[in-house]
């Protein structure tokens, strides 16, 4: 007898969402913390100072938004390499071997040099296969840094450079 019922994948996807997430408090969130911190010091010297020159005040806008871009410049790479369940939307990808995802298509626009770069760079790495990953993590990835990765809370290495 066939079995019909169609499987719920919304609790697979919840899993998938809460592990993401918990990498991005737990990994990512002690790493941006450490990369992030160079302004600190003169940022809060200044925020406690009672009255600012125009200098100091201009100053001060211009390190918090350079803090605040640093922030989300990092949140965006440790959520794409080391927060990325299958790692979508970078080059070690599950697919194809000749050929970049769409998402990468859309993120290099028309830029012909660089899809053939990066198509070719793909080739290289994944050669005959259509998966180089292992439990989200690329092949090639040294077991020691890899322990040491999922030690620290990530749940990816989307990254084919060692």
């Amino acid at each position: 007898m066939k079995n019909t019922r169609k499987k719920n994948n919304k609790s697979n996807n919840k899993t998938k969402k809460n592990n993401v997430k918990k990498c991005m408090e737990i990994f990512a969130g002690k790493r941006i913390k450490y990369w992030s911190n160079d302004n600190d010091k003169q940022i809060k010297k200044l925020d406690n100072k009672k009255k600012l020159t125009d200098e100091e005040h201009k100053l001060l806008i211009e390190l918090k938004k350079k803090k605040k871009e640093e922030v989300n410049t990092l949140t965006k790479l440790y959520k794409l390499h080391n927060c990325n369940i299958n790692c979508k939307n970078t080059m070690l990808e599950p697919g194809p071997p000749n050929q970049i995802p769409k998402s990468m298509h859309k993120m290099l626009g028309n830029s012909k040099e660089l899809i053939k770069m990066f198509n070719d760079q793909r080739k290289t790495i994944f050669k005959n296969k259509t998966n180089v990953l292992v439990d989200n993590f690329y092949e090639n990835t040294p077991k020691k840094i890899k322990n040491k990765l999922i030690k620290e809370g990530a749940i990816s290495q989307c990254v084919s450079t060692f």
